[in-house]
């Protein structure tokens, strides 16, 4: 036990040195039928129990019982799991678990820019991430092919993000946006009092202009998958054809429904830090 401490001690002390030399085959024999954590001259890490250190190949049993076998002079580092208060091999599963979380963590902190489709009004848009600052732009189709170009909507928002959950894919949005709604229309032809022939009608031009506060949550896989979800929470609404304040409310609720991504799906890509890395 002291000389295996002793070589473990020398391990942490000497971080450089270990990142250049293969371990030593006392050390390989030492660890052999305990879990460690195989650090490759890649800088990949294998994690499982040393079945066998014999010779010139080590034999890794994984924590999903698939068994590897790898080149010791492939190995630019051996060290033993962390020991925990658990029994068995909950050390190994605790440590496979934080790694995964961190690389979870890395690749989401690097995808900014995503682009995606969405439910309602045949919505397209993008989004903007970076740490907690989350915005996006949406335009929905459908409304402008459907009234041949004479109305259409846009929203733009942006806030805060913040990761919730142990593996941080899920993050919690607070939003504040704005949401635009144009549309024109000539009115319904009257007849002329004298000649009763029908008078074309002027055309007649909206625009709403809404502001308001909303709130959603969004998922970001470890590949770059998006789905978010948005809601309005309260706002109000300007215009020349608003009158009372539930009107104004209404106009809020019902552009926020035609133009913002209430549930979407789409693809975030990854950045440049990420693209280099991998």
């Amino acid at each position: 036990m002291k000389h295996l401490l002793i070589i473990q001690f020398l391990m942490s002390s000497t971080p450089g040195l270990m990142a250049q030399v293969s371990p030593a085959e006392e050390l390989w024999q030492a660890l052999t039928r305990m879990d460690v954590v195989l650090v490759m001259k890649d800088r990949t890490e294998l994690v499982g129990t040393l079945a066998s250190a014999e010779g010139e190949n080590a034999i890794i049993v994984k924590v999903d019982g698939m068994v590897e076998m790898v080149k010791k002079s492939e190995v630019a580092e051996l060290r033993g799991v962390p020991a925990t208060e658990g029994a068995g091999h909950d050390g190994m599963i605790l440590y496979l678990k934080k790694l995964k979380q961190a690389e979870a963590q890395r690749l989401n902190i690097d995808r900014r820019f995503g682009m995606y489709l969405g439910f309602g009004p045949g919505i397209i848009g993008m989004d903007v991430e970076k740490e907690k600052f989350h915005s996006y732009l949406s335009i929905p189709l459908i409304i402008p092919l459907m009234s041949d170009f004479s109305a259409a909507a846009v929203s733009a928002g942006m806030g805060g993000t913040y990761k919730v959950g142990k593996r941080n894919i899920w993050s919690f949005d607070i939003f504040g946006h704005v949401n635009l709604m144009y549309s024109e229309w000539f009115g319904d032809d009257e007849p002329d009092e004298e000649t009763g022939e029908p008078i074309d009608q002027e055309e007649e031009r909206s625009m709403v202009c809404s502001v308001g506060a909303g709130v959603g949550f969004h998922l970001t896989t470890l590949k770059g998958l998006i789905v978010s979800f948005k809601l309005p929470v309260l706002g109000v609404s300007f215009g020349k054809e608003i009158g009372e304040a539930s009107e104004s409310v209404g106009a809020y609720y019902l552009s926020s429904a035609i133009s913002m991504p209430a549930i979407v799906f789409g693809y975030r890509f990854g950045g440049k830090k990420d693209r280099e890395q991998n």
